[in-house]
């Protein structure tokens, strides 16, 4: 199979260009070559037949590792003398600004990267039906979308992102349904022989339902104990979540440099927060780019696990 993705930045793509990508998993091996300048040719063989839909979920992995939304321009699948081209019409594009899990345009990290690609490509094709984008691509899509509007907008949207990756975490609730139910059932007498308008009593009974819900911090606390996870930057979504979903009054002092930039700041660690979920996801070890870092230094994944203060 052949994909031809047109009037590309060819500086992005730096370190998937001439290598050889082998997916075991899936039974082939990408290549990745420039024509014409400024086109991208990525040519699949197996040989065996293809997985289904493998064109969908190679595209969710470039944009995965380019941080950038990508569209496929002809898509050529050949076996023996059987030819098949498909053509699809162009569509129109933002100027996004996501920054991509490894950033670097030189060989230092390629390895990585194509790791990473490699990861990527499993994990959505091992995950999910055929038939759809997996939930992981739409989350991080709807970042990159987010990316191309006001800090505010990027913020919200960012913000939104992680909190859907993180559902994906594995987690096992032990909260005890029928002592939630208990509890519910308690406090409704209670609300009920005290006399409380329904209105507050439905408020009320909404709130403890609540206690069912599995919160994004339980869901990356493992990951934030074995090293998976940076807990600075996870405060730092917790800080801008709030202010994005609850916004209070502000004054003009609040759009000075100095607290301009510390918003920066923030959304740079939550950058790093939605990377080390995904990477803990999908299995990723290697090097990435730490924007919490100044330069956004190249750093190793996973961190090391914190130590915890003992009592004595």
């Amino acid at each position: 199979m052949d994909m031809v993705f047109v009037a590309q930045t060819i500086d992005e793509w730096m370190p998937l260009i001439d290598a050889k990508i082998d997916c075991h998993d899936l039974g082939c091996a990408i290549k990745i070559t420039v024509e014409r300048e400024s086109d991208i040719l990525l040519k699949v063989t197996s040989k065996s037949k293809l997985p289904a839909n493998i064109e969908t979920r190679i595209v969710e992995a470039l944009r995965y590792v380019l941080a950038k939304v990508i569209h496929v321009a002809t898509i050529q699948h050949s076996s023996g003398a059987a030819i098949e081209t498909t053509f699809i019409s162009a569509i129109r594009t933002s100027e996004t600004g996501l920054f991509p899990p490894i950033r670097t345009r030189k060989s230092i990290a390629s390895n990585d990267i194509q790791r990473l690609f490699r990861r990527y490509l499993t994990f959505v094709h091992s995950e999910t039906s055929a038939e759809f984008v997996h939930p992981c691509s739409m989350h991080l899509r709807n970042a990159c979308e987010a990316s191309a509007n006001s800090v505010e907008a990027e913020t919200i949207g960012l913000c939104v992102a992680v909190e859907g990756i993180a559902s994906l975490v594995p987690f096992e609730n032990k909260t005890n349904g029928k002592v939630v139910s208990n509890i519910r059932k308690a406090v409704s007498e209670y609300l009920g022989n005290m006399g409380v308008d329904s209105t507050l009593t439905n408020r009320i009974q909404g709130l403890l339902g609540q206690l069912e819900n599995v919160r994004v911090k339980d869901r990356v606390q493992k990951l934030i104990d074995s090293g998976h996870l940076d807990p600075s930057c996870f405060e730092a979504w917790e800080r801008l979540r709030h202010k994005g979903v609850h916004p209070k009054r502000s004054t003009l002092e609040e759009f000075d440099d100095r607290s301009f930039q510390e918003r920066l700041d923030d959304i740079h660690r939550v950058y790093v927060c939605m990377y080390q979920i995904t990477f803990a996801l999908i299995g990723y070890e290697g090097q990435f780019s730490n924007y919490a870092s100044k330069r956004f230094r190249l750093e190793t994944y996973p961190l090391k696990a914190p130590t915890r203060d003992v009592a004595s």
